[in-house]
Parts: C-alpha cells; structure tokens; sequence
C-alpha cells in the first residue's frame, strides 16, 4: 500500500499540501493499515468462510463492472437516435418544478412584522433572513438559517406551495398565517 501510495500522482499532488502534523498522520494511518493486513493474513483470514464468501461477492460484482462498461463502451447512440428517444418518450424526462426556501417560524404577526422591517432594511437579504431565522425561527430548520431544501409543489401545503411558487428568486414573502404560527419565506 505505501508504494501504491506514492505511485498516484493524484494522492502525492495533495500529500504535498499538507502540514508537516498531516503528513505524519497520513503515513502513520499507512503503516498501521499494513501492520493489521500481516496481522489478519497471519491469523489466517484468508481461508475463514466469511472472508472467502464476501470475496467471491466482491469478485462477482467486479467482474459484472467490468464486463458492463466493457459492454457499454461498445455503444454507439447518434445526435437522432437521442432525439428520437427523447421526442418518442417525453415522459421520462418530465421534471416537477421545484425550488429551494427557506423560512422563519414566529409566534405573533408582531415579531413576524419586526423580522420584515429589518430583512427590508437589510442590504444583502439572504445573509440578513439566514441570521434572522438562526436567531428568530421556533421551527427545526431555524439552526439551519430556516433552509427548508429543494421541494416540489405537491410536497407542501398548497398555501405555502402557492406562497413559495410565486416569488421570485431573492424575494421574501409577507407572513402567512397559519395555526399559532406566522411564516416568512425567502426564496
């Protein structure tokens, strides 16, 4: 392994960046991957039934790689071919829209006016919403600056799906009132 190691131009190109403390780490993280390789092939582990049979998995699915790429690479799908699959089977490479948001939970339409007044005053939104909901939000993503992730319409409730969908990106949306909680969204 350490002369594999040093072969890889690629792994010796990113050893050369590190810190003398990294460096020491790296080999010493080498010598004990050897030192437990002699020690399993010393205590036979070569020949125990469960190494033998997670080979022979290993083995499997290696040589089904191989024989797939090999396969693969043999391919050959023209610009028309393409686009007549494509135009023959729209429906496989239909995509619900979706969109990334993020949002800040309160409690009264007060505290959710006072958040809208600084986001308004705020010269760079995003950072501002990020901050405000870290320290504002009562909702689970609050410790994630109210990011909510990538989601598609049918996967909200429609009020806030059709809040969500209809800003444009870099807006917020006024609060939405909801149960005990009020929302602002930023998109």
């Amino acid at each position: 392994m350490l002369i594999n190691f040093w072969q890889r131009p690629s792994l010796l190109a990113k050893y050369d960046l590190l810190n003398q403390k990294q460096k020491r780490e790296v080999i010493n993280k080498l010598i004990d991957r050897e030192l437990y390789l002699e020690i399993a092939k010393r205590d036979g582990i070569e020949r125990d039934s469960l190494f033998m049979s997670e080979m022979d998995k290993l083995k499997e699915n290696l040589m089904l790689d191989i024989w797939m790429k090999k396969s693969v690479d043999k391919i050959e799908v023209s610009k028309k071919e393409a686009l007549d699959y494509y135009l023959k089977n729209p429906k496989k490479f239909h995509r619900p829209a979706v969109v990334k948001a993020r949002h800040i939970l309160v409690s009264t339409k007060g505290e959710a006016e006072d958040i809208i007044e600084r986001l308004e005053r705020s010269s760079n939104l995003e950072s501002s919403f990020i901050e405000l909901a870290k320290r504002h939000s009562t909702g689970p993503s609050a410790k994630n600056g109210g990011d909510l992730g990538w989601f598609s319409r049918d996967q909200m409730l429609p009020e806030f799906s059709n809040a969500v969908f209809s800003l444009k990106r870099g807006a917020i949306a006024h609060p939405l009132l909801r149960r005990c909680l009020v929302g602002m969204l930023y998109i």
